[in-house]
């Protein structure tokens, strides 16, 4: 959707708002309806949680993380949709960016795609196997590209590289992080050593299991927009029968 460019002052305050603030956003204070050259679009008057206030427009959205998104949504709850044209497309423009980043996970996620019952997706598979994998021990760390070779429920060695973490499922991610962290917990006791091998083996631990959190967490909110966008009760009614 073809839509005006933020202006440059209220784009570089946006960004230094995304750069340093963590906070949640807490309260939509204004949508507004604007046109340009005909195409219609919202921008969005947001405060956060220590009552700093920043505008973004449907094109900003891409740039928000998606906690901010899903915050967005659930402020809207406070505002009179029902009784406001314009509140009630400003909702709708959020509900289609919710919509359409399911969709696009979804499209190469094994995961959501399943438990979304969706069809003609593009799933892919990770690549489970390396060269002179065997000769490794499971969750021995490579270096170049990050990658951790473990054990699956057949006790059958895998190979994991840090490249394709959204492939796996999050029972397997959890399995290697909980492996991971005692890995971890041990290397940390080793640091006081600081031999390069073992510095450079705690920070590739550190960039893999990174990746794995980013993963989980990003499916989590993932699973948050489908609720809130009622795309999943089915799937739910079927696990519970």
């Amino acid at each position: 959707m073809l839509m005006q460019q933020s202006t440059g002052t209220q784009r570089e305050l946006m960004e230094q708002d995304l750069k340093s603030n963590i906070l949640p956003i807490h309260q939509i204070l204004k949508v507004k309806a604007e046109d340009y050259h005909g195409v219609k679009f919202y921008s969005y008057k947001l405060q956060r949680t220590d009552g700093s206030e920043f505008t973004c427009q449907e094109n900003d959205f891409i740039m928000l993380k998606p906690d901010d998104i899903y915050q967005m949504f659930m402020a809207y709850r406070y505002l009179p949709v029902r009784k406001s044209r314009t509140y009630s497309e400003g909702l709708a423009g959020i509900k289609r960016f919710m919509l359409r980043q399911v969709r696009v996970h979804s499209s190469h996620d094994l995961q959501m795609a399943i438990e979304c019952n969706m069809t003609k997706t593009n799933l892919t598979q990770p690549r489970l196997y390396g060269p002179e994998l065997e000769d490794f021990l499971a969750y021995h760390i490579f270096f170049t590209p990050p990658a951790v070779p473990y054990l699956n429920h057949k006790n059958e060695k895998r190979l994991m590289m840090v490249s394709e973490v959204e492939k796996y499922c999050d029972g397997t991610l959890k399995i290697i992080k909980e492996q991971l962290l005692k890995m971890k917990k041990q290397l940390d006791q080793k640091l006081e050593e600081a031999s390069s091998y073992i510095l450079k083996e705690h920070s590739t631990l550190e960039t893999i299991l990174k990746a794995i959190d980013d993963r989980l967490d990003k499916r989590n909110m993932l699973s948050q927009y489908e609720h809130a966008l009622n795309m999943r009760k089915h799937y739910f009614k079927a696990q519970n029968q």
